[in-house]
């Protein structure tokens, strides 16, 4: 079997935005605030905590990402500095020449417990989200790295 690398993360904090038709994006936001099932990220034993959505908004991806405020636990405010530094990722079109372009292997081809299977997507990471933080430290700089709480 060949190997394959598996990261897990804990106390992670992400926020994702979907673009679309308004009806459709209205019954998902539905659909995670009353799920049928219970929600988990990847495996079961791995279920959400918390608010899963936070609503539907009118504009731009890249837009309405950035009006979103950050959404880190207060324990992790208090050790980073007073100005913070947040990763963004979008999906990249083609033609893309905003920010740096990469290439991840993360779309399921199949599921199958014999053999999952995942293709690749282009992915543009943008310019970093300032935000000011008054929990925060003086004298600390501070990146928020992709998977950062």
């Amino acid at each position: 079997m060949p190997l394959s690398y598996r990261y897990y993360l804990a106390d992670a904090v992400f926020v994702a935005a979907v673009e679309g038709d308004p009806t459709l994006l209205g019954a998902l936001d539905e659909a995670l605030r009353h799920p049928v099932y219970p929600l988990y990220l990847g495996r079961r034993s791995c279920p959400t905590e918390g608010r899963v959505s936070l609503g539907v908004a009118d504009g731009d991806v890249g837009a309405v990402l950035r009006a979103v405020p950050w959404q880190a636990a207060p324990w992790y405010r208090r050790q980073t500095g007073r100005r913070v530094s947040l990763e963004m990722l979008v999906d990249a079109t083609s033609g893309d020449s905003n920010g740096d372009v990469e290439t991840i292997r993360d779309v399921p081809l199949s599921y199958s417990p014999e053999r999952r299977d995942y293709t690749w997507r282009e992915v543009a990471r943008l310019d970093p989200v300032t935000v000011d933080n008054s929990d925060g430290r003086d004298g600390v700089d501070f990146l928020a790295p992709l998977g950062g709480s």
